[in-house]
């Protein structure tokens, strides 16, 4: 049996390992969407956010792990694809933290927090962007290796 070039002892290990957290990621996605259906308490946490970033964010979930089918087989497209599926999210994750942050009342105080909530948000923006670019620069660095 002869080993082809897409084959798993050629993929990188980092590589493997940043596709498979993109699919965990997206699945875990889901299943919180899913969640929120079956739980309506889990919902009445939330800030209900336009439907264009709910269709947006689902839109790019499901981009984001073909993606990384096409990375994993190595090839480019899935790359540029991701990339670009990446820096969507990152401008919706702006959009909807921008929106939180505006639903938040200044007056809004809650005893068990010791900072203003609204710092949360940015954390979680800041997080997500910077995974973001975490991700792209990871499979990046095998750029080369893709075909």
């Amino acid at each position: 049996m002869k080993m082809d070039e897409t084959s798993t002892a050629q993929r990188p290990t980092l590589v493997t390992l940043l596709a498979v957290m993109t699919m965990i990621g997206s699945g875990a996605y889901f299943l919180y969407l899913g969640a929120e259906r079956l739980i309506p308490d889990l919902a009445l946490q939330s800030i209900e956010l336009p439907t264009w970033i709910t269709i947006t964010s689902i839109v790019t979930q499901i981009g984001k792990t073909v993606a990384a089918v096409f990375i994993m087989r190595m090839q480019r497209l899935g790359f540029y694809l991701y990339s670009v599926l990446e820096v969507v999210s990152a401008i919706v994750s702006i959009f909807s933290g921008k929106i939180s942050m505006e639903y938040m009342d200044s007056t809004y105080v809650n005893p068990d927090v010791p900072f203003d909530p609204k710092f949360l948000v940015l954390i979680v923006m800041g997080m997500s962007i910077g995974l973001s670019i975490l991700f792209i620069g990871g499979f990046a660095t095998h750029l080369g290796k893709m075909r």
